[in-house]
């Protein structure tokens, strides 16, 4: 990812601040089009849906190229999406792997500048205390919001959570059919079991704030999200009109609870032979019909100058739409 002039460049190679000795698959960069045809689509639903909204895709671009592995063959076709500047909450921690260290000058001396000078900016009255609090909040109320409608932003790894709370980097963001606990590659990284990346997060910021001279706490950050969770919640039942605490709501909560315990992985994950209607699944954002119907979509498109973009537009636009008028009760939709 690059910036420049306010908007930042994400699938256009290597990071340089990816450690040399990472695996090529999590450093190389490059980014493929049905993925970013994907995340351009969830990003439009996620700021129309969420609270507080997601990181725009302001353009998508095809890279007019394709990947080569390591090998030497050739993959999927390469694009790069162009979104406004944003900071995450790891702009404030160390990039440890990156560089040569020891030396006045050398990349790990630069890193740590950098991390510095950006703790200790000016932040306002309240200081950069009260940025990560309201960061932490933000966050808790999307997820909170999430886990009422079971539309999961992936795990809440801290390069993948902004400032303002605003969701970003789409490729393990996922409608699922039920309340239970779908997991990724480990258990902390769980639908509705985020508190341990959370408080990690939130433990590393303490670290790294008793380095720089600001006292932060993690046990307050990590509260402010549950505080935060505990509000999404309470909206996503209000916008369908479910009042808090009514027996359609202590209904819902019943029902989730049942399926907590049940743990499945994200492929396949079922869904419950109990339905609630006005929070009914989100099939057309699952994960893996949504990635068949793009690659579909970018097969029959063509390449180059036979590329239908007008076609790929209308898929975009149809998509989000659906999720638009799925999410919404017919009261907002008029």
């Amino acid at each position: 990812m690059g910036t420049f002039g306010g908007f930042n460049a994400k699938g256009i190679g290597r990071t340089p601040l990816a450690s040399v000795q990472s695996d090529w698959y999590h450093s190389h960069g490059y980014m493929w089009l049905e993925e970013a045809v994907r995340e351009t689509i969830l990003s439009e639903v996620a700021s129309r849906i969420f609270p507080h909204g997601a990181v725009p895709v302001v353009a998508l671009l095809d890279a007019g190229c394709r990947i080569h592995w390591r090998d030497g063959s050739t993959g999927a076709r390469r694009a790069i999406i162009v979104r406004p500047a944003f900071l995450r909450i790891a702009s404030f921690m160390r990039s440890i792997f990156f560089g040569r260290g020891g030396y006045a000058g050398s990349e790990q001396w630069i890193d740590s500048q950098r991390v510095r000078d950006l703790w200790r900016s000016d932040w306002g009255s309240g200081g950069v205390g009260a940025v990560f609090r309201a960061a932490f909040t933000a966050t808790g109320r999307q997820y909170g919001f999430g886990r009422v409608l079971r539309m999961w932003p992936g795990p809440p790894f801290a390069s993948n959570l902004t400032l303002e709370g605003a969701l970003v980097d789409f490729g393990s963001f996922r409608a699922l059919p039920d309340w239970s606990c779908a997991q990724g590659e480990t258990a902390s990284h769980g639908f509705g079991a985020e508190n341990t990346l959370i408080t990690a997060a939130a433990r590393a910021l303490e670290r790294i704030g008793r380095q720089n001279g600001i006292p932060i706490c993690a046990r307050e950050l990590t509260a402010y999200f549950s505080a935060g969770v505990e509000r999404g919640e309470s909206e996503a039942l209000l916008t369908h009109d479910i009042a808090v605490g009514s027996p359609l709501a202590l209904e819902l909560a019943a029902l989730r609870t049942q399926q907590r315990r049940r743990v499945t992985s994200l492929q396949g994950a079922r869904a419950d032979a109990v339905v609630i209607g006005r929070l009914a699944p989100f099939p057309d954002l699952y994960r893996e019909r949504l990635l068949r119907e793009t690659e579909a979509m970018i097969c029959v498109m063509g390449e180059g100058a036979n590329s239908d973009y007008v076609s790929l537009d209308g898929f975009i636009d149809a998509r989000v739409r659906l999720a638009w008028q799925h999410a919404s009760p017919a009261s907002l939709r008029a």
